[in-house]
């Protein structure tokens, strides 16, 4: 049956999106022994809640950050380090909770523009390094828009929702790339949305169909 197709075609994208997740490398080896490394709260990207169709443009904005584990403080990511290179685990990147969240004055948007910031959910805790990470950078629609904001407030850094970055001294996009952690957790976590509602549905098609059938043998 074609919602029974769609249940398994939910069930194996979900499958391909947590071996994406499960990759290998020094994020990895990290979250897979978590108590190694006491402050060790995470992956960024597991921790994040990004506003639908923005995840693109945040995980470009974060850069490593995005693959990165979070950790408490500056000393955890000593350790991490330090296990990560003493134990040949490969390369990851670390965000420090404890960063404080700097003050500095952003200039107000035009009318219909946010701050990227402004469109993540974060835990408290972590917000402040978040944010810092994110600071100034504005989300838009497009690159021309892009363009005539940072040609207007060339202190800020503009980034579309297809992930083209443009500020005044750098700029970064074009085609779609290796897929962030950021990303493949918000995919994976829409997937397992969508595959709960299939397999509702299908358990209520195969109750009606069970109904109809005693039904039929009552009457028979």
């Amino acid at each position: 049956r074609e919602a029974e197709r769609e249940r398994a075609a939910l069930a194996a994208r979900r499958e391909a999106l947590e071996m994406g997740l499960a990759r290998r490398d020094g994020v990895a080896a990290l979250l897979a022994d978590p108590e190694r490394i006491g402050g060790l709260r995470g992956s960024v990207a597991a921790l994040l809640a990004v506003e639908p169709g923005w995840e693109t443009a945040v995980a470009t904005a974060l850069g490593p950050a995005a693959d990165a584990v979070a950790v408490e403080s500056l000393d955890d990511a000593v350790a991490a380090l330090r296990r990560l290179r003493d134990d040949d685990l490969g390369r990851a990147g670390m965000v420090v909770a404890t960063v404080d969240d700097e003050e500095s004055t952003l200039p107000p948007l035009p009318s219909g523009f946010r701050y990227l910031a402004d469109l993540i959910i974060v835990p408290p805790w972590l917000r402040p390094a978040v944010t810092g990470l994110l600071r100034g950078v504005v989300a838009v629609d497009d690159l021309p828009t892009a363009r005539a904001l940072v040609g207007e407030l060339p202190m800020l850094v503009a980034v579309t929702p297809h992930g083209d970055l443009l500020g005044r001294a750098f700029a970064a996009g074009g085609s779609a790339g290796t897929p962030s952690r950021l990303e493949v957790q918000a995919a994976l976590e829409e997937t397992a949305d969508q595959l709960g509602r299939a397999t509702d549905h299908v358990t209520a098609l195969d109750d009606a169909v069970a109904a109809a059938r005693r039904r039929r043998d009552h009457i028979a």
